[in-house]
Order: C-alpha cells, then sequence, then structure tokens
C-alpha cells in the first residue's frame, strides 16, 4: 500500500523546513512506500488552502493507494501517528490542541476537524473532496465535517499529541469570512458536493522542485532553527541524523497557479 501524503502551502518556509524532518522521520520508521506533494499556490490569489490539498490529492491520485493530508505548522510527538489501519472508512488523528473546556463549547470539538486526515482514496472521491471556494482562513475543515456526515463516513480520532509551529497568523474574521460561511450552508445539501469540489479542480504546474539535496535539510542548519523558534525539545523526538533528502526523489513541491477566481465582494 503506497501512501500520498499531500501538504498546503504558501510563504511558510520555517514550518516547512521544521515539520518535513519529522514527517518524513515518522514515514521512514514505518518503513512503508510514501510519496509526499507540497503544493504551492504560487499565484497573488487569497490563499485556498482546501483547492490546494485537491490539487495535491490529483496529483499523487493515479500512484498511490490511500491519503493523507496534513497542515505545514503541526507536527506530532508519536511516532505510529501515520500508520495506516481501518476502522470504517476513515481514519482521522485526533485534533491538533488539547482543547480546555472553553474552546470545547466555542468550537462544538465533538464536530471539530483539522490538521491531518487519513483517506481512502474512493471515500475522498465520495465526498468530493474539499469545496473550492473557501478563501482565506477559514470554514473549509467544517465543510468537509459535512460531506462525511453526510455520506455516513466513519470517523475515527486517533489519541496523538499535536504541537503548533508558531506562525504569524491571520485566523482573523477577513473579507472572505462571511462568502465562506455561505459556502458552509451550502454544503448542507448533499447535491452541492458534485458542483464543487474535488471533481472540478482546475489548475496549472508551472514547476516542480524535487528535494533531492541536503541544501534543504543539514542537522547544524536545522538545530539553529530549532533554537531560533523555541523547539529545541525535538532533538529528543527524532534522531536527526538518520534524515537526509540527498538520495529521495519521492518528495516534490508542486509550484501551482490555480484557475479559479474569488468572488467580487463589491457585486
Amino acid at each position: 500500500m503506497k501512501c500520498g501524503f499531500v501538504i498546503p502551502y504558501r510563504n511558510r518556509l520555517n514550518n516547512l523546513k521544521i515539520s518535513l524532518p519529522i514527517i518524513k522521520s515518522r514515514l521512514d520508521k514505518l518503513d512503508i512506500e510514501y510519496e509526499i506533494a507540497i503544493v504551492n499556490q504560487d499565484d497573488s490569489k487569497p490563499f485556498n488552502r482546501g483547492l490546494m490539498l485537491n490539487i495535491g490529492v490529483d496529483i499523487l491520485f493515479n500512484k498511490v493507494d490511500y491519503i493523507i493530508i496534513h497542515d505545514v505548522d503541526y507536527f506530532c510527538l508519536d511516532e505510529n501517528c501515520y500508520k495506516y489501519s481501518i476502522t470504517g472508512n476513515l481514519i482521522k488523528n485526533n485534533s491538533y490542541f488539547k482543547a480546555t473546556k472553553k474552546q470545547m463549547k466555542e468550537n462544538n470539538y465533538r464536530g471539530f476537524g483539522g490538521g491531518c486526515w487519513i483517506f481512502l482514496k474512493d471515500d475522498y472521491v465520495k465526498i468530493n473532496g474539499f469545496g473550492n471556494n473557501f478563501w482565506g482562513w477559514g470554514c473549509e475543515d467544517d465543510s468537509l465535517m459535512t460531506r462525511c456526515s453526510k455520506k455516513k463516513i466513519n470517523i475515527k480520532r486517533k489519541d496523538f499529541s499535536w504541537r503548533e509551529i508558531n506562525h504569524k497568523t491571520s485566523r482573523n474574521k477577513h473579507e472572505y469570512y462571511n462568502h465562506n460561511l455561505k459556502m458552509l450552508e451550502l454544503d448542507k445539501n448533499t447535491k452541492n458536493f458534485f458542483r464543487d469540489g474535488f471533481n472540478k479542480v482546475d489548475y496549472e504546474i508551472i514547476s516542480i522542485e524535487s528535494l533531492i539535496n541536503n541544501n534543504f535539510f543539514n542537522v547544524k542548519n536545522y538545530k539553529k532553527l530549532l533554537r531560533k523558534l523555541n523547539l529545541k525539545y525535538i532533538e529528543d523526538i527524532v534522531n536527526l541524523s538518520e534524515i537526509g533528502f540527498d538520495t529521495d526523489n519521492n518528495i516534490n513541491i508542486y509550484n501551482i497557479v490555480n484557475n479559479h477566481n474569488p468572488p467580487n465582494l463589491n457585486i
């Protein structure tokens, strides 16, 4: 069974430099075949995480057996977090923060999804992936949860420990937030799934960068970055000397221009 690993990306190089070696070390220890697609939205439009994930799945779809989708700014402390197993149809790693009672109440924690999902390909097709029309931050994971629920995809949460890599966040209400809420409401109608989603992706690959050299990773620079970001404890959970990108040809950055357009909010 070959794993397709998709990371949506834009302007988070330090996050990628921290999380990717950890992800790679976890996958290597599982001794599984895998390919990683880092999907870089290389255009001037607002970031569209769901669309980048759909594109990544599309790129890898015919080469892999199952899909892991994973945010760039989180990593897992547990070695077996990406281990493949089936309970029902869908495996979902535990949400990436330890929620307080207040957060559980505010975010309806039982229905919260995000961070890392593991899908069988058939199930991703069944729900038609993410909606393509969520711009900026917010609602795309809620949409995916709705699609899973409507299509009766069983979700299992795994109790792993996750950590966030600090970055400048834009998780405030923005100009497209109300639009995203409207798109989320549309997804309550199952018919909308196939009007907008994985089957409608439209994009161009500008270039592909293969991470096959140690210009991306070396232990000395990695340790400096860990100290800079106050993440030195990662040295205790990952054997840095085992990580190398010099012989791999299964990790690629896909620089993408998407042919979807955000709504004109002035109309």
